[in-house]
């Protein structure tokens, strides 16, 4: 957690080990994870590419917050 801020990290981006101490959940597939409005997504470059109109919609939707771990 973040503050108040769920964190929830792509199992598959560059840093995921470093963020450990702060993730409340880890995710393998975008397509199989439940989704957890209002939580910041931490999310790898290949998840980016495979879902982007997914979150590209979410985050103008202000549904997550997405950060690209390493673009």
């Amino acid at each position: 957690m973040l503050g108040n801020r769920t964190v929830i990290v792509d199992a598959f981006c560059e840093i995921a080990p470093r963020l450990k101490h702060i993730a409340d959940d880890v995710f393998y597939d975008f397509s199989q994870h439940t989704l957890v409005p209002g939580a910041v997504y931490v999310v790898s470059r290949q998840q980016m590419n495979q879902f982007v109109s997914d979150f590209k919609r979410l985050a103008a939707d202000g549904v997550i917050d997405i950060v690209l771990a390493n673009p």
